[in-house]
């Protein structure tokens, strides 16, 4: 062997005691780090970056939802379990705060899952707390209730059946939509089973209330005549013989038990843009799992 060779051979036997040297080093300066730890702050430091995960999954991919009452029956039934994908519609930076753009927009018949008009946010900082316990213990813990200790409606989730340009009228037969450009109104069901995506839709109008509607309808009338001045009677008695309007870039929700149902009815068409995700499957109970049509 030259002595060129031996040199070279010198030098890589050095570098790799040097690089065995370091590593043993490094591992026994991180065993000592890892024994001079509190087990509390270990304990607190694994919770603080699991909660993170959980936050980042519910904010962006995918949120854990518990409904809580039968609007939605018999699609979704009172305390059903369900995950809501956030990424189709483009979730939000931070809670209420700016969307992120998606290609993909609600569509008719889809389920979908928005802010309650009515809700009153308790600030970004309590939001943020309660989906990463909410999430945390997988939609068992809410701590945002209402004065009466009930869980607060923050999110609303029902079916998207008018879209911009439509207009939907409820009357004794049920539900009617004038289709954007159209002249004359289809029966939802009708329609629905003719698009093969019929679901089962619960309206039972009994004679008794139908005369309340008609005689509510009427009263309307009367108070538009005779206060024309005050425009929430011409609103509300528009509603009842015109239907409700949906401009573009707007939705119009309705649960599928329409009878136990606050939904568009009671506040009007939804921004595309506050609809924060679409219902994607029942994980719970396990006789009801699968995916949410």
């Amino acid at each position: 062997m030259t002595e060129k060779k031996q040199d070279f051979f010198d030098k890589i036997q050095n570098i790799t005691e040097s690089f065995l040297t370091w590593r043993r080093r490094s591992r026994r300066k991180k065993k000592e780090k890892r024994r001079k730890k509190n087990p509390v702050l270990d304990w607190v430091l694994a919770f603080l970056w699991a909660a993170g995960m959980v936050l980042l999954a519910n904010q962006y991919f995918i949120q854990a939802y518990v409904i809580p009452s039968g609007s939605m029956i018999d699609t979704l039934n009172i305390n059903d379990r369900i995950f809501v994908n956030k990424m189709i519609y483009g979730p939000e930076l931070l809670p209420g705060l700016l969307k992120i753009p998606s290609f993909f927009k609600p569509e008719r018949n889809e389920i979908i899952i928005f802010e309650n008009p009515s809700y009153i946010s308790k600030g970004t900082v309590f939001d943020l707390a309660q989906r990463i316990i909410y999430m945390l213990t997988i939609s068992l813990v809410d701590i945002d209730r209402d004065e009466d200790g009930q869980p607060s409606a923050h999110f609303l989730i029902k079916r998207a059946v008018g879209v911009g340009g439509d207009r939907i009228l409820e009357d004794k037969d049920g539900i009617k939509i004038r289709f954007a450009g159209e002249e004359r109104w289809v029966n939802e069901e009708d329609y629905s089973k003719n698009m093969n995506w019929q679901h089962n839709i619960r309206y039972e109008i009994n004679t008794e209330e139908f005369r309340f509607l008609e005689k509510n309808r009427l009263g309307l009338e009367t108070a538009r005549n005779l206060h024309p001045h005050d425009h929430r009677y011409a609103r509300e008695h528009a509603k009842r013989t015109l239907g409700w309007y949906i401009p573009p870039g707007r939705i119009f929700p309705l649960g599928d038990n329409r009878d136990n149902s606050r939904d568009g009815r009671s506040f009007g068409p939804v921004l595309k843009s506050k609809v924060l995700g679409r219902g994607s499957f029942i994980y719970w109970p396990l006789s009801r799992a699968g995916i949410i049509r």
